[in-house]
């Protein structure tokens, strides 16, 4: 099956922003997981390591069971204030992320997903 010009620009601008929809929600997470990981006393490190598990198995049981587990990230946010002073930074790193990903890039995601899925029928009906 060959795909047009469109039909390709579609789908590269779709991997594009979901791509940024991944990074806006977990890139910010991960970064103060690791600086948890690496400021925190060794009790710290295990409850971070007990967090990251849960939170682990939490995306496990979303992928598995197909269910919406929202208390991932909080999990995670849970175990990094018990390792770290302030987290003041990440709660707004993660507010303006969070808000910048629902608003416009999961928008435009969604936009970009429909228009390949119109323009690929459209290729296939052309190739009949």
């Amino acid at each position: 099956m060959e795909l047009n010009a469109r039909t390709k620009k579609a789908k590269n601008r779709y991997i594009l922003f979901k791509t940024l929809s991944i990074c806006l929600t977990f890139l910010p997470l991960i970064v103060y997981v690791i600086m948890a990981f690496i400021k925190g006393a060794p009790l710290q490190k295990f409850t971070m390591g007990c967090m990251v598990t849960l939170a682990l198995i939490f995306v496990m049981l979303n992928v598995i069971m197909k269910y919406n587990i929202r208390s991932t990230v909080w999990v995670l946010i849970l175990g990094i204030y018990l390792c770290l002073d302030n987290i003041t930074p990440l709660l707004i790193i993660m507010a303006v992320s969070t808000i910048l990903d629902e608003f416009v890039v999961s928008k435009l995601a969604i936009k970009y997903k429909n228009q390949f899925t119109i323009n690929k029928e459209i290729d296939l009906r052309g190739q009949v």
